[in-house]
């Protein structure tokens, strides 16, 4: 075998390598994240750099593709959207492509966070998210935090009606998963406030706690 096929057949081995090693090592971060639009891929394809850049997802779900047009990212993991790019290109124009998919901007999918937070605001979702990690991000809950949270969240009716629910929040802060539910994007979580001026015992605790992932 001629040298540099060998090495050429050696490279693509070890990217290919490299590929599933990445989808190994992070399962969580980024990977189970549900593409949205006007999130910022960054796309690798190896060997082809006119097609390795950041795309920006469409309002209507969909990327521009170089070579098969346009391409529908909403609704799939990148893992996913790597494999049917791997498949659309490997059909007609590449031989053996090797496609990596990562998230460089999560913009598509958001959560508020009001009242008694330390740094109330919208935080973004980078993948499953459970109420304490957002309310971690949020800096944890103030001096002034009562004893619940209401989470409110839309039901995706026409009509744009939503549910509301009370969580105990020493329950949340102990991570009960009755209570520590996933948060999904559009909701807002507000933390009451005490009414006598006095933070109870969980959020103390939970300011104390450093910030957890999100």
């Amino acid at each position: 075998m001629p040298p540099t096929t060998l090495r050429i057949r050696l490279a693509s081995w070890l990217l290919s390598a490299l590929v599933v090693l990445c989808w190994a090592v992070s399962p969580t971060v980024g990977q189970e994240y549900t593409i949205g639009p006007r999130d910022v891929l960054g796309i690798t394809v190896w060997g082809q750099a006119d097609l390795s850049r950041d795309y920006g997802v469409d309002p209507d779900g969909f990327i521009p593709f170089p070579l098969i047009g346009r391409v529908k990212a909403a609704g799939s993991t990148p893992k996913e959207l790597a494999t049917q790019l791997t498949e659309l290109l490997g059909k007609d124009y590449l031989v053996n492509p090797q496609v990596i998919v990562a998230v460089k901007e999560y913009l598509s999918q958001k959560v508020q966070v009001l009242g008694a937070a330390e740094k109330p605001g919208v935080y973004y979702l980078t993948g499953p998210t459970t109420l304490l990690e957002i309310l971690s991000r949020a800096g944890g809950f103030a001096s002034t935090a009562g004893k619940q949270v209401l989470l409110v969240r839309n039901n995706g009716a026409s009509d744009g009606s939503s549910a509301a629910v009370r969580l105990s929040l020493e329950k949340i802060q102990a991570g009960d998963p009755s209570e520590n539910t996933r948060v999904q994007s559009q909701d807002i979580v507000i933390v009451s406030k005490s009414s006598k001026g006095s933070p109870s015992p969980a959020a103390s605790q939970t300011r104390r706690r450093p910030a957890g992932p999100g």
